[in-house]
């Protein structure tokens, strides 16, 4: 009698849509993600949402940067926890800002110390580096989306962002 063994893979991956929004740049701010992991086939096997309304005026580069900063803190925190296992995380973001500046900007600014091609000292340098941070130890892939532009998961970190930036705005917040 023969017996095949069939090896379970348990291939699962990431996608972080993240989004921050601001009224006004400085303004009234929030941000949002919505983290799904997927099964091999894409199947969403869990999903969380989250957004935060920030305490002061800011941009809303650093509200797209607080996004991915708690997007990829989250991740990490359920994964060190064993609720999600180890997977490649794709980030996704309608912010050029964010994909090109991770992606391309980031080395460049390091080797210069800090500076841009201008040679002034790089805006929001204290939440890039918490983002350089947060990277550690993910194998995380950068993905830039149109945004408003009818992307299911993109749309929803918009909504969550911007009612988080309205709550932000209203007297006592």
């Amino acid at each position: 009698m023969t017996t095949m063994t069939t090896i379970a893979t348990n291939t699962t991956r990431v996608e972080l849509y993240t989004d921050g929004s601001a009224l006004g740049n400085p303004g009234p701010a929030g941000y949002a993600f919505v983290a799904l992991l997927l099964d091999e086939a894409g199947a969403i096997i869990d999903k969380a949402e989250y957004s935060k309304p920030s305490k002061r005026h800011v941009t809303n580069n650093r509200a797209e940067l607080a996004a991915a900063i708690n997007g990829l803190a989250f991740i990490s925190e359920q994964i060190d926890s064993c609720l999600w296992p180890t997977s490649p995380i794709t980030l996704v973001s309608d912010s050029q800002y964010i994909v090109k500046g991770f992606t391309e900007w980031l080395p460049g600014w390091i080797d210069k110390g800090w500076r841009g091609s201008d040679k002034k000292p790089v805006k929001n340098r204290d939440l890039w580096e918490q983002l350089s941070a947060a990277t550690e130890g993910l194998s995380v892939a950068w993905r830039w989306v149109r945004g408003h532009d009818g992307n299911e998961w993109n749309e929803r970190a918009d909504r969550l962002a911007t009612a988080a930036s309205a709550e932000a705005k209203r007297p006592g917040s």
